[in-house]
Formats: C-alpha cells, structure tokens, sequence
C-alpha cells in the first residue's frame, strides 16, 4: 500500500502503479528468486497486490511518478525496501540465505539432503569428509556461490532441466 501525499495525474497515478512493479521485481531479483514456472528470475508472487492512494484536491497535480524524478525515486526505495523486509518475514528470504549453492541450484536438483550421497562417487573418501566437516563455508562461500549461479545462468541460457 502506498500514500502520497500530493494529487497526481491519471498518467503519474499509471506511472507510480510501474515503478511500484519496478521496485517489487528488483526486490525479487536482489535475492535471485527463481520463477516455479519458468527458467526466468521471477517479477512476483501469485499473492501480490498493490494500491495506491493519492488525494483529490485544489492542488496542481504532479504529473510524474517514474524514476527520473524523486517521487518515483521515493516509490521505488520504500517499495524495494517494504518488499526486502516482507519476504524476510514472510519466507525467511534474505541475501545471507540466498547466497548459498542449494538456493542457486536447486531449481536444478541440487538439495542438500541429497548432496554427500550424490557426490560421493566423484571424490576420494578424505576429500569427502573434509567436505562435511567444512560444508558450510563452502556452501556459502561467495566465490563457490557466484560459480553456482554462473552455471545455473548457463543452464538456463540452454534450456537445461536438471544439473546433475
């Protein structure tokens, strides 16, 4: 929901409605949300809903909402950060817990319930249970992390399904 407080005109009430949209998918896109329907990163959610209020009155009205100028500039921050903060809440989503290579890859059958029985065919023993003491970091480790969206980009310019 979102409240200006100066009248605005049918093409800036339009505009403010598309910068909220905006807002709300760079918010997806800053936590690398994949779409559960399509290789693309997802643009929402199937419960978003938006309004917006503005008053009528005597005032000229501002006739622009996009992001050139600071209303829209404004719209977009508190959007993008009202969303960032709702699905931290709502779904446990924040950048320390979509970093990791299970949330880049998972859309791709990688899971971590699954993962040390998965590669234990492709390493030594000793390499493998250094692995588990050491999961962790290494699941989180921004380089292995950037590796890993890197091969699910790849992935998804191939359309491939699954990475195995």
């Amino acid at each position: 929901m979102l409240l200006v407080n100066h009248p605005l005109t049918e093409g800036a009430l339009a505009r403010a409605l598309m910068t909220m949209t905006e807002a709300k998918t760079a918010a997806l896109r800053r936590l690398a949300v994949r779409s559960l329907y399509s290789p693309d990163d997802a643009t929402g959610t199937g419960t978003d809903q938006c309004c917006l209020a503005a008053p009528l009155g005597e005032a000229t009205p501002l006739t622009s909402a996009g992001p050139h100028v600071k209303l829209g500039e404004l719209i977009g921050l508190a959007v993008r950060d009202a969303t960032l903060e709702a699905l931290r809440w709502q779904n446990g989503l924040e950048a320390s817990y979509t970093r990791g290579i299970f949330h880049a890859l998972g859309r791709r059958g990688l899971r971590e319930s699954s993962f040390f029985e998965d590669i234990a065919p492709k390493i030594t023993q000793r390499e493998l249970e250094l692995l588990r003491r050491n999961s962790k970091s290494v699941f989180y480790e921004p380089l292995v992390s950037a590796a890993a969206y890197a091969i699910a980009a790849v992935l998804d310019a191939c359309g491939m399904r699954r990475y195995r």
